[in-house]
């Protein structure tokens, strides 16, 4: 029986789409792409319909029967188990879930971002400083100071 992670990987492969164009699209890394296609990985439900959009595929044609007539993933098995109530509560978690993990990558990038804006204008203050000093220190002797080459051979 082909799971869920194969026809992932059909499907992506029949678009001539790359891990890389697809994981994008989705908002996932390649590698979480690649693990979930070789079933290193679990995929959960709000991922899973991200990508079934991406690739153009109807869910139903990732988790049908293979062309042997086996049953479904057992993912879908344990989904159908479930009550109505219980699969609603799912899809309400899943969704709350997916929405929690953009915001903290979000904010994750935006704290990133302006640390290395902070750096960076320290990167700039520190040189400005040292201008500062040289232009101070030619000032004072009326010329350019001259810079000493050291080879390190010597």
């Amino acid at each position: 029986m082909l799971m869920i992670g194969e026809r992932l990987r059909e499907a992506r492969e029949a678009r001539g789409m790359s891990l890389t164009d697809v994981a994008t699209k989705a908002d996932v890394s390649a590698a979480t792409l690649s693990r979930i296609e070789n079933a290193k990985q679990g995929l959960d439900f709000g991922l899973f319909l991200i990508l079934a959009k991406v690739l153009a595929v109807a869910p139903a044609d990732l988790v049908g029967e293979d062309d042997k007539g086996n049953g479904n993933d057992p993912l879908v098995a344990k989904i159908a188990q479930l009550s109505t109530t219980d699969r609603a509560r799912l899809w309400h978690d899943l969704a709350d879930a997916r929405r929690n993990s953009r915001q903290k990558r979000h904010v994750r990038n935006s704290d990133s971002v302006s640390q290395q804006m902070e750096e960076l204008f320290a990167q700039f203050e520190f040189i400005r400083e040292e201008l500062e000093a040289v232009r101070t220190s030619v000032r004072k002797r009326g010329r350019i100071p001259r810079l000493t080459v050291v080879s390190s051979g010597e």
